[in-house]
């Protein structure tokens, strides 16, 4: 597998970009480098502000622990560590979700109504939980959860958000407290855009209690304030808005062949070897190494030989089959099959480059 060494800035707005890049790095340590001057506090507050923005949604550093080397041009060296709340790998999880959808979404015969959806995600979860799950994605599921019973809310809103998203519901992540016998303590629980407003849902609960807790209606909203303690100025309708934006961004990347440097929305990404190569007169790209810089991956459907792609909160089969795959690296033709698979929400444009 290919490795980031080095991601080059020069704005801040690009420092953003690259800290949302770097959670995607191969090993758990990148380096960032910036090329202008930068204050201490300036490098702090931003990353503060960064840290803030991913926790509005469904991002690789809510799944695993990285480390971020910051330095400039003056010699001056910062580092940033970002500490996991989730034990589950990060692939397990997004996995998870979109069979889980793909499940209930045949369930529900594609229907519109959220409550619907909802309900029926909340039966899964429970049945899984409670090892009375007739297939093998909610067996799965509850090997999962099992090996993150100290996580288990976050594990699950995780999923929540990952699975409700693909069932065609905005959902994001909340960060508060929930009473637990007689304190408050730091709680994980999900938000809904449920016909024009967003509404809190915590399905965690829901495990171990009769009823799913929630705010969907004036009584249900006073219970579940009582229970559940949260930002609601950091977490109104209008920022929760912005932050499902985030979720499905806008790719532009520039590949040269032969070359290990691309450029992803700005940000110069150095790797430890070319992205494309160029031999025997056709042209070849490492899709695998691409798309885990992307943030997903690949994984090969062993009945029907064909791959399917796991990228923001989506599932995409790859109508090529792993016969065109070569150590790694598939003919360049298949960039037109992997740009069509998006089409809803994401954006993705790659400018290819070779020869002088």
């Amino acid at each position: 597998m290919n490795h980031i060494v080095e991601i080059c800035v020069s704005t801040p707005e690009e420092l953003k970009e690259a800290m949302s890049l770097s959670k995607y790095c191969f090993w758990r340590k990148s380096v960032i480098s910036i090329h202008y001057n930068y204050g201490v506090e300036k490098i702090r507050r931003e990353i503060r502000e960064i840290d803030s923005d991913f926790g509005y949604c469904f991002s690789g550093t809510q799944l695993e622990e990285y480390s971020t080397d910051i330095s400039t041009e003056l010699g001056k060296g910062y580092n940033v560590g970002i500490t996991s709340i989730f034990n589950a790998d990060v692939e397990d999880l997004i996995y998870l979700g979109s069979e889980i959808a793909e499940i209930l979404n045949q369930e529900i015969l594609n229907s519109e109504d959220p409550y619907e959806k909802i309900k029926k995600f909340d039966e899964f979860i429970k049945e899984s939980f409670q090892l009375k799950s007739p297939n093998k994605i909610g067996r799965y599921l509850a090997n999962i959860l099992s090996k993150n019973s100290a996580k288990l809310y976050q594990t699950v809103s995780a999923i929540a958000t990952l699975t409700l998203s693909q069932m065609g519901i905005k959902t994001l992540l909340i960060y508060g407290k929930a009473h637990e016998i007689h304190s408050w303590k730091p709680h994980v629980w999900n938000a809904v855009k449920i016909h024009g407003a967003w509404v809190h849902v915590d399905f965690g609960y829901s495990i171990s209690s009769m009823f799913l807790p929630n705010s969907m209606s004036l009584l249900e909203e006073k219970s579940f304030v009582a229970t559940h303690l949260w930002n609601h100025e950091a977490y109104n309708d209008t920022s929760m808005e912005l932050a499902w934006q985030k979720t499905y961004p806008r790719y532009k990347a520039s590949i040269r062949a032969d070359e290990k440097t691309i450029v992803l929305n700005g940000v110069s990404i150095l790797l430890e070897e070319p992205l494309m190569i160029y031999r025997n007169n056709r042209l070849w790209i490492d899709l695998l190494s691409l798309i885990r810089i992307l943030g997903g991956f690949l994984l090969v459907d062993s009945d029907s030989g064909f791959t399917n792609i796991y990228l923001n909160n989506c599932k995409k089969p790859l109508k090529t089959r792993m016969e065109q795959y070569k150590n790694r690296f598939f003919d360049i033709k298949i960039l037109d099959d992997f740009c069509s698979c998006f089409h809803d929400g994401i954006n993705i444009e790659i400018d290819i480059y070779f020869g002088n």
